[in-house]
Parts: structure tokens; sequence; C-alpha cells
């Protein structure tokens, strides 16, 4: 009898502890893993290659399962997503373009407005570059013209933006016969926000030779919300139809339709697209 109560009593007393141990071991494991290492104090105490590390293993695990090339992909894009040219982004970019197409000249009058922010703090612009368009000054084309400029819904008088023309430095623009670039510079600065937009209203003309059927628009920063309207006008609809090719990252703009009776195309990208991403019209005789 006093056996098999000395076991009882101390199997239950083993138990009880093994019981405490493993809670106290699980409390423990807790607080290291979903506190301590989940905390900000944690990783903002080490130096840049441990983070660098940590988010490895962590994408590796959580993200990749093992594949190397879905690995060594995924680097590659973020890579290229850290080498943004500034810490700006698109909140929004509209296109609103009507084509008219003469003898020997197609004339576009361009609407944008672009919704800016930073990413995180205020920037500020210094001579920041508004827009600008190659042409063929041998071929007697005209520069594009910039007619209005508003920011923030207020128009910008013409003697604060500079027009500059340079040189074409790109081979593959002096082929196609481009050997100028018109630049308008706004020579005032301008705040930038990372929680508010600053609104840059634009209206220009460009003019290309009736050889040139291709305009192409990308985004100059990483745009998370992305329109482009293409219209012919009436006399040129009755000659010309247009077609368009949405081009980005991942296309989110494959369900824009072309219009009915392709005088007209409307692309829309709901997601982000990133530098150089964009849209491309074609115009084609009837």
């Amino acid at each position: 009898v006093l056996v098999v109560v000395f076991s009882i009593v101390c199997t239950t007393l083993l138990t009880t502890w093994l019981v405490e141990v493993d809670t106290r071991n699980k409390m423990y494991r807790d607080i290291i893993c979903n506190d301590f290492l989940a905390s900000d104090e944690f990783y903002f105490s080490l130096n840049e290659e441990n983070q660098k590390n940590i988010l490895e293993n962590l994408e590796r695990n959580h993200h990749f399962k093992g594949s190397v090339e879905k690995e060594q992909m995924y680097h590659s894009i973020t890579e290229k997503l850290h080498n943004t040219e500034k810490n700006l982004y698109y909140n929004d970019c509209e296109y609103y373009i009507t084509c008219k197409i003469n003898r020997t000249m197609v004339q576009k009058k361009v609407k944008r407005v672009v919704k800016l922010r930073s990413f995180t703090d205020e920037e500020i612009l210094e001579n920041y570059t508004l827009i600008s368009s190659t042409y063929g000054s041998k071929d007697g084309i005209k520069p594009m013209e910039l007619h209005e400029c508003k920011i923030n819904d207020k128009a910008i008088p013409m003697s604060d933006i500079t027009p500059e023309d340079v040189p074409v430095t790109k081979e593959s623009l002096k082929n196609c016969g481009y050997d100028t670039c018109r630049t308008y510079k706004y020579n005032r600065p301008i705040k930038i926000h990372p929680d508010e937009d600053t609104v840059l209203t634009l209206e220009y003309t460009t003019y290309v030779d009736i050889s040139d059927n291709s305009y192409a628009c990308r985004v100059k920063y990483p745009c998370k919300n992305f329109s482009l309207t293409f219209n012919l006008d009436g006399t040129s609809a009755k000659n010309y139809a247009l077609s368009a090719h949405a081009f980005g990252f991942i296309d989110d703009a494959g369900k824009s339709t072309n219009g009915a009776n392709r005088s007209a195309v409307t692309i829309k990208f709901n997601d982000w697209i990133f530098n150089s991403d964009g849209v491309a019209v074609v115009i084609s005789k009837k």
C-alpha cells in the first residue's frame, strides 16, 4: 500500500512539475518570439546586414518554399523598386488627349493631371521638369507648346516656367529623326507631402511628322492609379483608327476597352505600375 501511495504521489508531483515546466517554456517562447522578436525595438537595434539577413530568411520560408529562381526574380524586382529616381510617386495620373491629323503633321492636344506625393518625408523640388518632348527641328516640326500650368488649381504664370531646348543624345531617337528635346521647368520650389496630394495640371500641344503614327506615354515615377483617354477629332476619325497596348509589370489594364468605333481608346490601371510603364497608341489609316 505504501509503495502504491508513494508511486502515485511521485507521479503526480512529476507530472505537475513537467506541466509547469512545459507551460513556462511555452510562455517564454511566446514572449521571445511574439513580443521580443516581433518588436520594432529589436529590429531597430540590428545593423543593416542582419536586418537584411532576417528579412531574406523570412521571405525564403514564407514566399518561395525553397525555389531559388522565384527568390532571384523577387529580389530583382525589389532592387529596381529601391533604386527609383526620387522619393516620389503618383497617387493618380490622368491623360486626356485629342489628336488631329492633317496632310503633313499629327497634332495632339494633351491635358495631364497628376497627384504627386512623397513616400516618407516632405520633399522640396527645385527646377522641377514639368514636361518634355522630342521633335525634329531639321524637318520643320514645331516644338511642344505649353499653354497652361496649375498647381493645386492655382494658375502658374509663364514667367515662372523656363523653356529649354537641348540636343537629343539617345541613338534610338536620333534614328527616328528627333534631334532636339523641348523641356519646361518650373523655376520656383514645389513642396511635396507624404500624406496629401500636390496636384499638377498641364495643358500642352505636341507635333510630329505624319510618318510618326505612334504615341507612347510612360510614367516618370511609380503610379498607384493611371488612366489615358485618346480621341481622334471628327475629321481625322473618318480616315484613321486607333489601337492601344498597355504595358506594365502586371497587366492590370487587360480589361480596358478600346472603344466601339475605334476613334477613341481608354486604358486604365487600377493597381501599381512603375517607372517607364504606360500605354502605346498606334494610329493607322482605314
